[in-house]
């Protein structure tokens, strides 16, 4: 019997090969997100290197460059971000979150040459809620940072966070300053600005219209203006470019400008609008005389909802938003006149510049950009940061390998239509920051996204930056009633007051509109509506007039009974000639009775056959010649009970049951009352009374309990005891099967050994049906169509779940698709691949035997089931992509089914992102993220995309004066005392200073560039070492601030030396409590202090008052002040 032992092959080995060599081909990156943020609550620009940053709600924030460039990251708790504030010396940034947290970020390059945004320190505020943070401040010198509360005091800050001053800014000190008198409460900080003319200058406007000019180098209060007499809440201000005016708005919706150099003089009231009723005004931006911009402040008679007033030369339009404001930025780009798109001018002159405005709205559902160099202020078209939510996205498909014909097609029609909508003279980004590097492959991919509108988009998912190439509108193919109010998708060439702006429309004009299902084969299109319609669409690359074929199917028996009427009734499709631009355009509808949302589609262009699947069944038709060749209806119409009823029986009948409830209902209650009553004892005054009612009780409770007794025997006997309960009597199950997958199938053995072209179709119940389809020869097509017969077998044995992927695979593994004409001349013998929830599985055709399987489940109790499955041809070798309702991705070997590989791709709660998740052919990810988003990845080496882009590190920072004196990170460089302004920054140098007034504070250990060493230390001193980041937290337990977990320097030695005769108690006498530091969170927590401090002499009040340092200075860079400062810490 040995003799015919023979080793088992697989088949395909010799071409497959080992399928462990797959296994470097497959590995998940991440590239980044497509669309639009979820969410957007702040927006910021830094005009040093030209980057764009959006936070959201949850935390997240986005850094935008030049298109392809982009950088996110997440805060480590979610919270909000309120603001961001960038440096225009280092590429860095501070956060603002809702947690009252401050955080540090760095853009730095990796080795590979990829630049990453990395959270270098936090710094949290306690201290009740008068500390919470309102506003934050970043100066152009980057030195300090000023924080407002809503306790009404700014705090100044050192931007590492490792010194803070104790001296504050407040409305009272500055009262007392200035010699003014009165209890005035001027409330929370609205707004802390930097005069743009002189930086020297701070502005801070509190909520009761109270305004206070303070000197930011020395932080002392200038002059004080406000309140206002009548007029609302401080909400924003904003300085004039000549620094001599500002303007404040307000919750009344009034602007008013005041005069900086003449403090006394009252505001001047800036009337835009005549009515006296207008919406609060929100955030404000006065770069010259020539525009006023700010959001909210329109009248209500005339405005509803959020809307941006653009004053300009006496002259006010009110652009009415979609969404509300989040955040308004001006940006300034240089053009030559080539770039400008300005037409006659000579090429001697081209080079000129001309300096263009960009507007940038951030509103919370899309960004708009707006030209304010031209008088129509039309919109720029953004290379990304593209609303895919305009209307709310319901059905998503990608594809790779487009035909290079239709490509061009849709990319020239799509210029046509951006262009009616941006009408910018030219089409230069302003955002230009960063060096994108690598290459692109060359694959022409791109998404359909399916609307509620009833609109798909086509968008170039090739790079990083997605863009949008082409939009098919297919309400203008139906007889739709026309809107109330009509809106415009731009802004007009009017000059009206009024205008419509931004794209975003969650309304839908008519649920059946909505798309339901796509499918994209060479140059031929199919729409699926939830109305049951289905249009095909063809590329045309010149305008025509379309004439719509209309077909109409019935997979149900036509019942006029059971025909939709109404609001309901179903769309009708237009007859009449309609106008179409070059793309798509629509030659057939087909129209499936009953209205029910189409669930499926497939297309066989060489045979002229569509498939339509539903949740009744499904429909062939034959194009070409206009007619329905075969239905299949998986609805078993002959129950009797689910036949159609009139109004009055049903009425009749709902109120049968409800009444035989009641009754039963009320019945078993009288059973318990009675029941209860029995069991009263002989003292009751129902048995004392000596009436009928003990013999009445007591013949009621034996019938009862006689009927109860033979009832309870009975149903032991013959039904259980749930049976006898009317409306528990089972009624007969429904057989309802929706179509879940339908494809054509180039010809294989599903009839038997000859080729035939098939059929196959998946149902939501686990049932996989085989049909063949009998073409006639080319000679013959004209004159009759095909057939389509049923295949008397059954594919798929374990019923209950849903059908993912059914598929032909032949000899060598390749999917037999009906469009693909290479799988015609493939041989051999054929397999069939489908998977279900639980199972993916390998059976051979003809004979249906089961050859591999792997199941999902490794237990009954295991809630793992598959959500999609995914056909790639990797390194010339077949594998199916599963994904998971845990998010992990699966790739299985063809045929044997071995893992290959699996990784985690999606959260395990994201359901979302789970059933949107798509894979292309050649391994490009996409899984969607939220509403807006979409997250890249790729899956195969073929997909991967090899790009870097570099940052310009340094930034244009104007040489203003410091505050601050801690050491930093670049090397040693030296400081000059000024009597009026501080500390003066200077360049390194390796010589010492020669005046005596000038101190050199020295790098830290790890800065190599120091020429010579630094002097010794100064005698007398306990602990020279110390650093700033030690004082301000020993400052901090002075000020009932302790730190945790801190192990207490050693005590200093005894010292001869006289003492200060100021003491550390009188140097503290101003300061305010100071916050705690949660430390970096790298571990250079500390920065060392300089070595080369001030000679050992006494330091009087009056020398203190000279020159004007923070208090901490001087405990530093003082051996007396030190050595007493330690003891009181201790």
């Amino acid at each position: 019997m040995w003799k015919f032992w023979k080793k088992r092959t697989v088949a395909g080995s010799s071409v497959q090969g080992s399928l462990s060599d797959l296994r470097e081909h497959f590995e998940l990156e991440t590239h980044g997100t497509h669309g639009f943020p979820l969410g957007p609550s702040t927006l910021a620009y830094d005009t040093s290197r030209h980057l764009m940053y959006i936070g959201t709600f949850n935390g997240e924030m986005n850094m935008y460059g030049s298109p392809g460039v982009k950088l996110a990251s997440v805060h480590l708790d979610n919270f909000k971000v309120l603001q961001i504030l960038p440096f225009l010396s280092e590429p860095a940034l501070i956060t603002v979150c809702s947690n009252n947290i401050l955080n540090k970020w760095q853009i730095l390059e990796e080795d590979e040459g990829k630049a990453q945004l990395v959270l270098k320190r936090t710094y949290k505020f306690h201290g009740g809620l008068a500390k919470t943070i309102t506003t934050c401040c970043l100066p152009p010198y980057g030195e300090c940072l000023f924080v407002g509360t809503l306790g009404g005091i700014t705090y100044p800050m050192d931007t590492e966070f490792d010194g803070m001053s104790p001296e504050v800014l407040s409305w009272s000190r500055a009262r007392t300053y200035l010699g003014y008198k009165g209890k005035d409460v001027p409330g929370e900080v609205k707004a802390l600005k930097i005069n743009t003319a002189y930086p020297k200058q701070l502005l801070i406007g509190y909520e009761h219209s109270y305004f206070e000019l303070w000197d930011a180098m020395t932080w002392k209060p200038i002059t004080l203006f406000g309140p206002l007499k009548e007029g609302g809440d401080l909400t924003d201000v904003y300085w004039h470019s000549n620094g001599s005016q500002f303007m404040s708005g307000h919750t009344d919706g009034h602007v008013y400008i005041w005069n900086s150099l003449s403090p006394d003089s009252p505001p001047i009231l800036k009337s835009i609008y005549e009515e006296t009723k207008l919406h609060p005004l929100k955030s404000l931006i006065w770069p010259d005389d020539d525009f006023i911009i700010f959001s909210g402040g329109s009248p209500y008679d005339t405005v509803d909802g959020d809307s941006v007033t653009i004053y300009e030369n006496r002259e006010a339009i009110t652009l009415q938003l979609t969404s509300p404001v989040k955040g308004m930025q001006i940006i300034e780009s240089c053009l030559t006149d080539k770039d400008s798109g300005i037409v006659g001018i000579s090429s001697d002159v081209g080079t000129t510049s001309t300096v263009r405005k960009i507007l940038i709205l951030l509103l919370e559902q899309e960004i708009l950009f707006i030209d304010l160099s031209t008088p129509q202020l039309p919109l720029l078209q953004p290379p990304y940061l593209y609303s895919l939510h305009n209307s709310p996205v319901k059905e998503v498909a990608v594809y790779g390998n487009i035909n290079k014909e239709v490509w061009s097609i849709i990319n020239c029609t799509g210029k046509v239509q951006q262009e009616s909508v941006y009408r910018a003279p030219t089409k230069v980004w302003p955002i230009d920051g960063g060096v994108l590097e690598g290459s692109f492959h060359d694959s022409k991919d791109i998404l359909l996204s399916g609307h509620e509108d009833g609109s798909v988009k086509f968008w170039d998912i090739r790079q990083l930056s997605m863009k949008l190439l082409y939009e098919v509108k297919c309400m203008q193919y139906f007889n739709t009633p026309e809107t109330e109010f009509g809106r415009s998708d731009s802004l007009t060439d009017d000059l009206s007051q009024y205008r419509q702006i931004g794209f975003w429309d969650p309304r839908s004009d008519d649920d059946q509109l909505i798309v339901s299902a796509l499918k994209l084969v060479d140059d031929h299109l199919l729409i699926g509506f939830q109305g049951g319609h289905t249009l095909l669409l063809t590329t045309n690359n010149q305008t025509a007039d379309r004439t719509i074929i209309l077909l109409r199917v019935s997979i149900m028996r036509d019942d006029p009974r059971q025909r939709p009427r109404g609001w309901q009734a179903p769309l009708e499709v237009r007859t009449d000639p309609i106008a179409c631009l070059p793309g798509f355009q629509p030659t057939h509808c087909i129209h499936l009775f009953p209205t029910v949302a189409v669930s499926a589609l497939a297309i066989a262009k060489e045979q002229g056959l569509v498939a339509i699947g539903c949740a009744y069944g499904f429909a062939v038709v034959d194009y070409i010649k206009n007619e329905t060749i075969y239905v299949h209806c998986t609805f078993d119409q002959t129950i009797e009970n689910l036949t159609s009823m009139s109004r009055m029986q049903s009425i009749r009948r709902s109120f049968r049951h409800s009444m035989q409830r009641v009754n039963i209902r009320r019945s078993m209650r009288g059973l318990q009352s009675v029941n209860r009553s029995i069991r009263r004892s002989s003292d009751s005054p129902l048995v004392r009374s000596g009436s009928a009612r003990p013999a009445l009780f007591n013949r009621v409770s034996s019938v009862r309990r006689s009927r109860g007794a033979n009832a309870a025997s009975s149903a032991k006997e013959n039904v259980p005891p749930q049976s006898a309960v009317p409306q528990a009597v089972a009624t007969p199950q429904v057989k309802r099967d929706s179509i879940r997958t339908i494809d054509f199938t180039a010809p294989t053995h599903l009839g038997g050994s000859s080729l035939v072209h098939g059929l196959l179709v998946g149902t939501n119940q686990g049932a996989v049906l085989g049909f063949t389809v009998d073409m006639p020869s080319s000679k013959q097509r004209g004159q009759r169509s095909p057939v389509v017969m049923p295949v008397d077998k059954e594919y798929n044995q374990r019923k209950n779940h849903s059908v993912l992927f059914v598929g032909v695979v032949d000899g060598l593994n390749y999917l037999l698709d009906a469009n693909d004409e290479g799988s015609y001349k493939q041989k051999g013998t054929h397999y069939m691949i489908i998977c279900t929830e639980d199972m993916l599985r390998v059976t051979s055709i003809p004979n249906t035997k089961k050859k591999y399987r792997v199941r999902f489940k490794q237990s009954e109790q295991d809630e793992l089931q598959a959500i999609s499955a995914h056909y790639l041809r990797v390194s010339g070798r077949s594998v199916i992509l599963v994904m998971d309702n845990e998010g992990n991705v699966s790739i299985y070997g063809l045929p044997d089914l071995t893992l290959i590989h699996k990784e985690n791709c999606v959260d395990a709660s994201d359901a979302v992102g789970q059933r949107h998740f798509l894979c292309s052919s050649l391994g490009i990810v996409l899984h969607q993220k939220s509403p807006s988003e979409f997250v890249r990845a790729s899956i195969t080496d073929m997909a991967r995309l090899d790009i870097k882009f570099t940052l310009p590190v340094k930034g244009s920072t104007p040489q203003m004066p410091v505050r601050f004196s801690r050491p930093l990170s670049d090397g040693p460089h030296l400081v000059e005392l000024s009597e009026t302004s501080g500390i003066t920054k200077r360049p390194k140098s390796p010589k010492s200073p020669s005046k005596s007034s000038s101190v050199a504070v020295a790098s830290p250990p790890a800065a190599p560039a120091v020429s010579s060493p630094p002097p010794p230390p100064p005698p007398n001193s306990a602990n020279s070492s110390i650093s700033n980041t030690m004082i301000a937290t020993a400052m901090g337990s002075i000020t009932n601030t302790k730190p945790q977990n801190a192990s207490p320097p050693p005590p200093p030695p005894p010292s001869s030396s006289t003492p200060n005769p100021v003491s550390t108690a009188s140097l503290l006498t101003d300061s305010q409590d100071v916050f705690d530091d949660l430390g970096p969170v790298d571990s250079k927590t500390s920065v060392e202090s300089g070595a080369s401090a001030r000679s050992r002499k006494s330091v009087s009040a009056d020398s203190r008052k000279s020159v004007e340092l923070p208090d901490h200075y001087f405990i530093a860079h003082n051996p007396e002040l030190r050595e007493r400062f330690e003891e009181r810490a201790l």
